[in-house]
């Protein structure tokens, strides 16, 4: 039997690989502080939460499929056009990620292009189609359309802010929940 203080301490390096992750995250501006509130301007603004899921997990050289669940809990229509419309949940999401520049397992540059369906708590739906981008040159940000339903022809816009699932570095990126203080419908 090996002596306890022979052996590997797995813990420390998890610790400290998760840490280089997140200094590299931040430093390429993935994890970013909540954006600044604005006046609420367009047909709708909502705060928003959401969790993405890749299957298989996202890895160099590899696409994943993703699905997402989420809410938008509270909704305000600053024009009034839409002022019908509170909250929503996100379901039926479908698409694909890619991504590049990783470090450990954890990816730099990643873009999500999906499709999914707002299911507002009136009863009406909306599908939109978004893209999901952390590219560090331009920012994190969300932005799409609004493919059928209330707000048909709308754009869609959001600074989110994303954290990774903690266990990236060794197992690759499984998850990822996205924050928004104001997801803009215009």
């Amino acid at each position: 039997m090996i002596p306890r203080s022979a052996r590997p301490h797995y813990a420390g390096l998890k610790t400290a690989a998760a840490m280089a992750v997140s200094v590299a995250l931040a430093s390429a501006g993935l994890i970013l502080p909540t954006a600044p509130a604005h006046a609420l301007t367009g047909d709708l603004a909502c705060t928003t939460k959401a969790t993405v899921t890749f299957s298989p997990a996202l890895r160099p050289a590899t696409e994943s499929s993703v699905s997402a669940t989420g809410t938008l809990p509270t909704c305000a229509s600053a024009n009034g056009k839409f002022s019908q419309l509170k909250s929503a949940t996100i379901t039926g999401t479908e698409g694909t990620a890619t991504a590049t520049g990783f470090v450990l397992r954890c990816p730099a540059l990643l873009t999500v292009t999906a499709t999914a369906t707002l299911a507002w708590q009136n009863g009406e739906k909306s599908r939109i189609s978004f893209t999901l981008s952390t590219d560090p040159s331009q920012g994190v940000k969300l932005s799409g359309t609004v493919t059928s339903g209330p707000m048909e022809g709308d754009t869609l816009y959001a600074v989110p802010v994303v954290t990774l699932n903690t266990s990236c570095p060794m197992a690759g990126l499984n998850t990822l929940t996205a924050v928004t203080g104001a997801l803009i419908f215009t």
